[in-house]
């Protein structure tokens, strides 16, 4: 690895928030370091909401308390985290419980956390871009669990709704992809809700630094044609997260700029420079701390409409005609 390309830093919450340099690129001479065997499914519900672990095994006694005559809701982690992370999805899930405005809702919590973490070569050096691949291993994981779910009456696909932070939200595209793929004709998700969509390894710029197989194809990222309905809540644009609309409804946090209210601009030093860059991990996190306070039906949040994203970026939008952003948003 060099020290002087390709990285990006990090502040790593888990560990003390240190401030951590990562590579985009793989860790040389490694594969996936995930196996679908270390992916896992919980779920909670609103009438039982304490943890069960699912498999595909029709005599697993958990699916005693799926619904499935209610909304199933997948939720997906992203970098450096795991299915029993506070705030997402752990956050997301206990809204739901609390605040949900249907009787019933199954959630079922995607745990990645081993593919998540940081590869760390014997020089020491971090490397992000196994993470990045993973979203592959995962994503056709996901597949065979929903196929296995509605071949076996678990649930219904048009009762799906997929949600995903960072990498979890590219995920969920690429599930959606390869779904669709797998049942021509009628094997389309219903809703993605994507929270901050990962951008290193996914833009068009970082694609090519990453040399993965994620990215490498503009099928293996989310966008619009990936469900019914794709929403997008951006709130670190151009740093951690996409700046491009990638959904069929687009929501920018305070408009395009990448630093949100209450968070502050990273910076690094360069032979004693101090330079700020768009990276904000408290940014990146805005996303899905948004979507958990729209889960309880009594805080609205007002969305302006955009015509384009010149409009957004001068901050000419249309905003008597506002519609909701969030779990209940009509667009």
């Amino acid at each position: 690895a060099d020290p002087e390309q390709d990285s990006f830093y990090y502040i790593d919450e888990d560990d003390g928030n240190k401030t951590v340099q990562v590579y985009l690129t793989k860790a040389p001479n490694t594969v996936s370091s995930m196996l679908e065997s270390d992916i896992h499914f919980y779920l909670y519900t609103r009438r039982s909401p304490a943890e069960s672990k699912l498999s595909m095994n029709t005599s697993n006694g958990n699916w005693t308390n799926f619904d499935i005559n209610s909304p199933t809701k997948f939720l997906v982690h992203g970098f450096l985290s795991s299915y029993d992370s506070k705030d997402f999805p752990q956050g997301a899930k206990n809204a739901y419980v609390q605040h949900f405005n249907q009787q019933n809702v199954n959630l079922i919590l995607v745990d990645w956390k081993k593919g998540a973490r940081l590869v760390v070569d014997s020089q020491g050096f971090k490397f992000y871009g196994n993470a990045a691949e993973n979203t592959n291993v995962v994503a056709n994981q996901v597949v065979k669990f929903i196929t296995w779910m509605i071949n076996n009456g678990k649930a219904k696909l048009e009762d799906m709704h997929f949600i995903g932070h960072s990498l979890g939200a590219q995920t969920c595209g690429i599930a959606s992809d390869r779904f669709s793929k797998a049942n021509p004709g009628g094997g389309k998700f219903t809703k993605i809700t994507a929270l901050d969509p990962a951008l290193p390894c996914f833009g068009d710029i970082f694609s090519n630094i990453c040399n993965i197989l994620v990215g490498a194809k503009n099928e293996d990222r989310l966008s619009p044609d990936d469900a019914d309905v794709v929403h997008v809540i951006h709130s670190n644009p151009s740093g951690f997260g996409v700046y491009d609309p990638v959904g069929t409804a687009d929501f920018y946090l305070n408009g395009v700029a990448p630093v949100q209210p209450g968070c502050f601009p990273f910076f690094i030093i360069i032979k004693g420079v101090l330079i700020p860059v768009p990276h904000s991990t408290c940014s990146h996190s805005r996303a899905h701390q948004v979507l958990t306070v729209s889960i309880d039906k009594s805080m609205y949040f007002k969305a302006c409409t955009c015509a384009n994203m010149w409009n957004l970026a001068m901050e000419t939008c249309e905003c008597q005609n506002h519609i909701g952003m969030g779990e209940y948003t009509s667009r």
